[in-house]
């Protein structure tokens, strides 16, 4: 799959203080990640204390990749978001540890489709040096069609910067933007080796910082044979494309309160079918009204809320309708994780249900769970691999599934963030209010 920019912007702040924001805009699209590349003038040392996008609503972290800095006057530095919140014309606030007076700074933001969702950031490098004229820096282990990332900031506003040098093409976005007592040049572009090198040159001696990022494109999906009406029974288990591979289905999967924690959990659970479903629980997580909830399946259902798969997940396909017990999850390719919404489950010990209502095939998945206080909490929260019996919420859960063949280095993984909380939710997990 090709990485596409969904949406681009940049602007150049002067004597910002200690936060500066950039209009933006997240449109739909699949396997989306938000990149942020920021540069100042750090004249005292300033250093950053957050990048986050739309800081007063979805209020949704973004995630430090590297920064490189002179002793003062030049840094570069880069963020990333996957699944970011869609959202049109809201902010992008970078705060800093003081503020910058008698300097600038600039930011730039990318809105990219296709990205790996598991793995981003395939390689990055930079170099920050006082009085140069010429910086590089290379990425490797490299793949066709990587998208790559480059930013610089030099002291001074007399100089002239250019990537002629480089070992790729640079498609400019900033062209020696000059504000302050700095100038700021940004650019992409698309790998073609193993290896590429961005290199900065300047028709003056100054303090510079030179910043390079590759992203790693989502794997492409392989073709399915079956029908979103075919019933499970009918579902054909082999992929086109990957004959030597099962992928894994599941029709339902749920997160629930233990019964050996409360003998009453039962009994509170609400015995809610497809038709009484309301539009309070399709937002019950944005709302955090905590309380178990089912994703696949609707009728008969005993938890709180019933929820969809489609719009509650992200890196599967899905096929069925939703809102009808047909609608399933399916691996697009071996080693691929799903990611669920953030659900306010509740306080206590939880347990993890998959094709509780129906009936999947192939692999048994590799579950992982993270849980945090609250919501925001949970976006840091480590990845832990579920045991198969019970886990101790904390309040607010989050699911992840990988097919059997995913790497085990995706449980230290904590880049991966949410999709959108108020979505129609998923197919058979379930999760519990206990407290």
């Amino acid at each position: 799959m090709a990485i596409s920019i969904l949406n681009q912007n940049d602007n150049v702040y002067v004597d910002p203080g200690t936060t500066f924001s950039l209009t933006h805009t997240v449109s739909a699209g699949s396997n989306r990640l938000l990149l942020v590349l920021v540069g100042y003038e750090n004249e005292d040392n300033e250093t950053i204390n957050s990048v986050v996008w739309d800081p007063t609503g979805l209020n949704e972290a973004l995630t430090e990749i590297s920064t490189y800095s002179t002793s003062d006057d030049a840094l570069v530095s880069a963020y990333y978001l996957i699944a970011p919140s869609t959202g049109t014309a809201l902010s992008i606030t970078v705060t800093l540890s003081g503020g910058l007076t008698d300097s600038a700074s600039s930011v730039v933001a990318f809105t990219l489709d296709g990205v790996d969702q598991s793995t981003p950031i395939r390689d990055e490098d930079g170099d920050a040096q006082q009085n140069v004229n010429t910086l590089s820096a290379t990425v490797t282990g490299l793949t066709s069609g990587d998208f790559l990332a480059v930013h610089a900031n030099q002291e001074n506003t007399g100089q002239t910067m250019d990537y002629d040098d480089s070992t790729f093409t640079v498609t400019l976005t900033q062209d020696n933007v000059t504000s302050g007592q700095s100038t700021f040049h940004s650019g992409y572009g698309t790998a073609d080796a193993a290896s590429e090198t961005a290199e900065m040159d300047s028709t003056i001696t100054e303090h510079s910082a030179l910043q390079l990022v590759a992203i790693a494109p989502a794997a492409v999906s392989s073709s399915s044979s079956r029908s979103s009406s075919s019933s499970s029974s009918s579902r054909s288990s082999s992929s086109s494309s990957q004959s030597s591979c099962v992928p894994t289905v599941i029709e339902d999967i749920a997160v629930y309160e233990s019964l050996s924690s409360s003998s009453s959990s039962s009994s509170s659970r609400s015995s809610s079918s497809s038709s009484s479903r309301s539009s309070s629980s399709s937002s019950s997580s944005s709302s955090a009204l905590c309380g178990e909830v089912t994703w696949g399946h609707h009728t008969g259902v005993l938890e709180t809320f019933d929820e969809d798969f489609t719009g509650s997940t992200i890196g599967w396909d899905i096929g069925g309708t939703p809102g009808n017990d047909d609608e399933y999850i399916d691996a697009t390719s071996c080693g691929n994780c799903v990611l669920f919404e953030r659900w306010c489950l509740g306080v206590g010990e939880a347990e993890i249900l998959i094709d509780n209502y129906g009936t999947g095939y192939g692999p048994a998945p590799i579950i992982e769970y993270r849980t945090a206080v609250t919501g925001v909490g949970l976006l840091v929260a480590p990845w832990t691999v579920y045991n198969g019996y019970s886990f101790i919420s904390l309040k607010w859960v989050q699911i992840r599934i990988c097919h059997e063949e995913a790497p085990l280095n995706r449980i230290t993984e904590t880049g991966i963030q949410r999709v959108t909380e108020d979505s129609t939710g998923v197919g058979n997990i379930r999760i519990t209010e206990t407290g």
